[in-house]
């Protein structure tokens, strides 16, 4: 049963019902209708917000923030303060339902504002997470936007009992990024020799010794972990997402050749069971028309159509990157996280629709918070697994009480249990298993 509530404005703007969407129907799971008309307003006998300047004694009064009202891109003053223990900004009036402007900071954090006004330089051109207002305020591990979503609803069935708190749904998205398919196997006869060369000039022995114990069939490639990360999904296929890295390789692409049988094979196979989507590589970033490239070598490789995506080094420059993957047809995108920090990094762990700013208008680009991700535990945070565990069952409990999808990013060389990755791969396998569980109870 869908609920319906009337909102009432002096103005109907792009940003306004993008927002309002974004809360009632993909978090709150309910309807709104939104007007400009007063007395239709204060006639209706549904439930209803007065989102104004004005407070017309009937209905839940909420004092307008002007963000929702412009149409250019500026910077915002933030008043942080906390309220029920809720973080929040943009203060509203003492006469209004709630302290906070919900709807802008909802918007404000949903569209990314602060990253369309940075203009720093960083490591590969990302928008790092110290400069977040929520790592900054040290609220980057909580939904937020899901949260202040909670409290709205649980302020609007207080005045309206029709209008009842929606019960709350977890999901649980393990993706993997394939961006070198195997260490030693099925590569060209250049690359090995290369490979072979660096491990005799660093004086590897050990990975000498193992790259012929592969080659002589006495061991399994240290990347080749599909059979397991299948065997751990096993009847739970719609939890998992493989991401190849199609590009031509460079100094950041480093992958198989697209054309490589053995590379197809596999991509096939896993077709089969999952969802494959296309991981853009770092060249593409400079090269448009290599999206569109690498997508359909997908998807003549699975013969199927390619929709979804996640960048290569989680590469996201507002709005140009999303732009592309519009243009090249993806619909679905797996990259709003952050490669130095883990948490929430657009508020949200709901997927939403991707808001350009620039253009100021709502897109059909369906974005998928990325919550962890397994090189982020190990290079930027220096955690051990057993503190990586901890730190994502406490995220996934955030999650879940919010009602929203957890989503993991972790790579095949990640699960080889070996050298670096040692331990990572229990890691792996324990998330995988309370994800799973969280979503069946």
């Amino acid at each position: 049963m869908t609920f319906m509530i009337v909102i009432y404005s002096t103005q109907i703007t792009n940003r306004l019902s993008y927002t309002l969407e974004l809360i009632f129907k993909f978090i709150l799971k309910s309807d709104f209708r939104l007007t400009d008309n007063k007395d239709e307003f204060i006639l209706s006998s549904l439930p209803k917000i007065n989102y104004s300047d004005e407070d017309f004694g009937v209905g839940l009064f909420l004092k307008s923030h002007s963000l929702l009202f412009e149409t250019t891109i500026s910077q915002q003053k933030i008043v942080p303060f906390t309220y029920e223990n809720q973080w929040c900004f943009f203060p509203s009036t003492a006469n209004s339902f709630l302290p906070f402007d919900v709807f802008a900071c909802s918007f404000y954090l949903a569209s990314r504002y602060e990253e369309y006004l940075f203009s720093g330089t960083t490591e590969h051109g990302r928008f790092p997470a110290n400069e977040s207002i929520q790592f900054k305020n040290g609220v980057l591990g909580e939904p937020l936007v899901n949260q202040w979503a909670q409290l709205l609803v649980q302020r609007i069935s207080e005045t309206y009992s029709e209008f009842p708190v929606p019960k709350k749904e977890f999901h649980f998205q393990m993706t993997i990024d394939v961006d070198n398919a195997w260490a030693y196997k099925n590569k060209t006869a250049w690359i090995q020799f290369g490979g072979l060369a660096k491990s005799i000039l660093r004086a590897d022995f050990s990975g000498i010794k193992k790259r012929f114990k592969v080659f002589s069939g006495n061991e399994n490639d240290p990347y080749d972990s599909y059979s397991f990360i299948e065997k751990t999904f096993e009847g739970k296929e719609d939890g998992l997402k493989f991401f190849f890295l199609l590009g031509d390789r460079g100094p950041y692409d480093k992958n198989i050749s697209h054309r490589n049988p053995e590379l197809q094979m596999l991509i096939r196979r896993l077709a089969q069971k999952f969802e494959i989507g296309i991981h853009p590589s770092y060249a593409s970033n400079s090269n448009n028309r290599m999206v569109a490239t690498e997508k359909r070598r997908l998807e003549d490789i699975t013969g199927k159509p390619v929709s979804a995506s996640r960048q290569h080094f989680l590469m996201l420059n507002l709005p140009k990157t999303y732009e592309t993957l519009i243009e090249s047809g993806i619909t679905h995108d797996f990259t709003m996280g952050y490669s130095d920090a883990i948490g929430f990094r657009a508020g949200l762990c709901t997927p939403f629709l991707f808001f350009n700013l620039e253009k100021n208008n709502t897109t059909g680009l369906t974005v998928y918070p990325l919550n962890v991700m397994d090189v982020t535990f190990k290079d930027y945070l220096e955690m051990n697994p057993e503190q990586a565990l901890k730190e994502v069952t406490e995220l996934m409990q955030k999650v879940k009480l919010a009602g929203g999808v957890f989503t993991c990013l972790w790579h095949n060389e990640s699960l080889s249990d070996q050298g670096i990755w040692e331990g990572w791969k229990d890691v792996f396998q324990q998330i995988s298993a309370t994800g799973l569980q969280l979503e069946n109870e």
